[in-house]
């Protein structure tokens, strides 16, 4: 059970869900201790051949990239938001002649890193592979975006964005996304956690804990009004 946390604490996680949140789940995830059992079940597991082929693989992998280095950044925790923002529609194209208007969606990945050698890591193979990579900043966070080179849509808003801010590696699908993170960590905007849905859901709820999962009912209604 250690692997999903011990002492209860402050929701970090909620402060990477923006108010256009539809789907957000952030956790507890002692990802060290996890690759540890991991990797003591396997070589104990009395089977050669595993053994040796997981053993020649780790190998293999901290000599190209450092694996286990990098899993000991992680902090022990992981999550996931997925947004859907009513403010910026965009068309879905699913009648011929009658496209349909959604809330723009959004993504945000989230891990909470000791250091940056992750997004060190990573922006060394986008360099590798000729990956175009923007530096910009929002609240003094430093961003790198990488640029979709496909024509989209003025409507459609992906702009892959990577940054570390209030001890979380973040990945938003698009910068905007990115900045509206970054301003609900530095308490420019409530997020989540300030509109009325969130505040009828938790009411005196005591936040602190080990993960914190939310669902909106725009989940179920877009669903519907989708396959209708």
């Amino acid at each position: 059970w250690k692997l999903l946390g011990t002492q209860p604490h402050e929701q970090g996680g909620l402060k990477l869900m923006p108010a256009s949140t539809l789907i957000g789940v952030h956790s507890d995830l002692d990802t060290a201790l996890l690759f540890k059992k991991i990797k003591s079940f396997i070589q104990n597991s009395g089977i050669p051949p595993l053994v040796e082929g997981f053993n020649e693989g780790l190998a293999q992998a901290n000599e190209q990239v450092g694996l286990e280095r990098l899993l000991a950044t992680l902090d022990g925790e992981m999550g996931f938001t997925v947004t859907l923002d009513d403010q910026k529609k965009i068309s879905l194209p699913l009648i011929p002649d009658q496209p349909i208007q959604i809330g723009h969606p959004g993504l945000i990945l989230a891990a909470k890193v000791k250091n940056a050698q992750i997004l060190e890591f990573i922006l060394q193979i986008l360099q590798a592979q000729d990956v175009p990579v923007q530096k910009t900043e929002a609240g003094g966070v430093p961003l790198h975006t990488i640029p979709v080179p496909a024509e989209l849509p003025p409507d459609v808003d992906v702009s892959p964005t990577l940054f570390i801010s209030g001890g979380y590696l973040v990945a938003t699908s698009s910068q905007s996304l990115a900045k509206e993170v970054i301003a609900i960590q530095q308490g420019q905007n409530p997020g989540l956690a300030g509109t009325a849905e969130f505040k009828k859901f938790a009411r005196d709820t005591d936040l602190k804990g080990n993960a914190i999962s939310f669902v909106s009912s725009r989940y179920m209604t877009e669903y519907a009004r989708l396959i209708k």
